[in-house]
């Protein structure tokens, strides 16, 4: 059983009040005095105790009382449907943004490649090789394709941005 000590410590003279597991009361003084207090009142602490059922019936109460109460996955709960529509619909709209942009991109720098195989031995023109003249076109095409697959990287990336604060959201503020 627990006995609640209350005393004095020995050395100090200052108040002190711990908790003993002990067979009785006189077993709770020994050990109090065998950690040094001066004991002054020894009383049995009383824990209530309920059986299995009436906890089970006082945690259901507890659960009422507190009224709405969010249930943990787990026990079978069911998610509230969301209502964040509009940044699902934006998050697919920079999705199709972005493949559109990589397609555009690759079709750029294919292009590009194809034009660099097709520049061979043409004459000069105002006594610049053409071969100056040629890659102008095939470089900015090149620059162009690879923009325009960042831009891509860019949207799909904002696309998941906009799905990870709607998650947030519905992790957040559960009714």
């Amino acid at each position: 059983m627990r006995y609640r000590v209350s005393g004095a410590n020995q050395v100090t003279g200052g108040e002190i009040s711990l908790t003993v597991d002990a067979e009785d009361e006189a077993a709770a003084e020994a050990v109090a005095r065998a950690k040094g207090i001066l004991v002054a009142d020894v009383v049995p602490e009383r824990i209530p105790s309920l059986p299995d059922a009436d906890l089970a019936s006082a945690v259901a109460a507890a659960r009422q009382r507190a009224g709405k109460m969010v249930v943990p996955m787990y026990e079978g709960a069911k998610r509230a449907p969301t209502r964040y529509g509009e940044i699902t619909r934006g998050a697919m709209v920079l999705r199709v943004l972005a493949i559109l942009a990589y397609v555009a991109g690759g079709a750029c720098v294919l292009f590009a490649f194809y034009l660099a195989t097709q520049i061979g031995g043409r004459p000069s023109m105002a006594g610049i090789p053409s071969s100056a003249i040629d890659w102008v076109p095939v470089v900015m095409l090149m620059l162009t394709g690879l923009f325009y697959i960042a831009i891509g990287a860019l949207l799909s990336m904002l696309g998941a941005v906009g799905l990870a604060i709607r998650d947030m959201a519905n992790n957040s503020f559960r009714v």
